[in-house]
């Protein structure tokens, strides 16, 4: 089998060259300039661990979906958790909110978040 030329980093890293080209082709057709250091093949597997995170999908699936030894490199390193994601968390401790008003979308106004009556207490 041929590999895809490495660029630099541990040779876990290396796909297979057909998977390369079949990768670097769709990018061209969908505009999207490769080798800028932001979109690679490898940066797939971050959306991976990302979509099945924002999905509910518990760590220690996907640290296994995506073959890590530790479900720590799949928390610390690939899942990437966004704003949309921590106002879900927030919205789902009423408590925390005490009589917080929701806006016509049902999401809780952002002064009233900062009102909150309780303080969070872990």
């Amino acid at each position: 089998m041929q590999w895809a030329q490495t660029d630099g980093r541990d040779e876990v890293f290396r796909i297979p060259l057909h998977l390369e080209r079949h990768f670097r082709r769709d990018l061209r057709r969908a505009g999207i300039k490769a080798g800028d250091g932001v979109v690679s093949f490898h940066s797939l597997r971050h959306t991976f661990a990302t979509l099945l995170a924002r999905n509910g999908v518990s760590a220690k699936v996907g640290q296994e979906l995506l073959r890590h030894s530790d479900v720590r490199l799949t928390l610390q390193t690939y899942a990437h958790c966004g704003n949309e994601e921590k106002r879900r968390a927030i919205e789902m401790l009423p408590w925390l909110l005490g009589d917080a008003k929701r806006d016509g979308g049902g999401r809780i106004r952002t002064a009233d978040l900062l009102r909150a009556k309780q303080p969070l207490s872990l």
